[in-house]
């Protein structure tokens, strides 16, 4: 798939990073990914990957915008309070670049709603604000073999993965036993969410031009103090999801 002179032009910086060039921009062009969530972490990936050039970019959400969401959801406006995230996140990506085939899906994201889309779409980011729907997400991805971009944020921290189903762990291998479910709401400073959601886009762009990325190991990163941590992951072979007796 060729670039238009257009194309060049709004690309011309990525084509100039090693790794990528006219061969890894006309991947992006044909790649589909989706992006589970439309908060914090989704709305920032999907801006970057539009921004990217992405050729046809999905994303999910069921929520509405509330006021509280606007510390760190930078891309809606106070006005927008109440309307649905998706129609306004796709509003703000078609004038971020036209070209990109966009596709907002306003449903709950459970395994059975994400079942038929997946099907559609290679790669899978999770952006979502809850170990349910993450779970939930990482077993249908499991199921379609779609590689999960695992993404979170706690306060001052985040965490990010990859999860390739052709052999390697899932997200129930590195939590076989579920969190407890935050009391009230997560805490987050509005940064940390920009910053992990920036990284989380970084990791799509490298696994679709064919570049080193984190899979198979847990990066969890420490924004306050500035520190990184990296644990490798591992397949269970009693996991639920993706072990030997799995039913997932």
């Amino acid at each position: 798939m060729s670039l238009t002179s257009a194309e060049r032009e709004r690309y011309s910086r990525q084509l100039a990073v090693p790794g990528i060039g006219l061969r890894g921009q006309a991947k992006l062009k044909n790649a589909s990914v989706l992006v589970v969530g439309a908060g914090g972490l989704g709305s920032v990936v999907a801006a970057y990957l539009a921004a990217a050039g992405i050729g046809r970019l999905g994303f999910a959400d069921p929520g509405l915008l509330e006021l509280s969401n606007l510390n760190r959801q930078v891309f809606y406006r106070t006005r927008d309070i109440g309307r649905a995230k998706v129609a306004l996140l796709a509003a703000f990506l078609k004038e971020l670049n036209p070209a990109s085939r966009l596709e907002p899906f306003r449903l709950k994201m459970d395994s059975e709603n994400l079942a038929p889309i997946l099907k559609t779409y290679k790669l899978v980011v999770d952006c979502a604000d809850n170990f349910e729907a993450r779970f939930e997400m990482n077993k249908a991805c499991f199921r379609a073999r779609r590689i999960l971009i695992h993404g979170a944020v706690y306060g001052f921290e985040g965490q990010l993965a990859v999860l390739d189903p052709r052999g390697g762990p899932c997200l129930k291998c590195a939590f076989p036993h579920t969190p407890p479910p935050v009391k009230g709401f997560t805490s987050v400073p509005g940064p940390v969410p920009g910053v992990l959601g920036a990284m989380q886009a970084a990791e799509v762009i490298k696994l679709i031009c064919g570049l080193p990325s984190h899979s198979g190991r847990l990066s969890i990163f420490d924004i306050a103090g500035g520190a990184t941590h990296f644990i490798r992951l591992k397949k269970r072979r009693n996991c639920p999801v993706c072990g030997r007796k799995s039913k997932a």
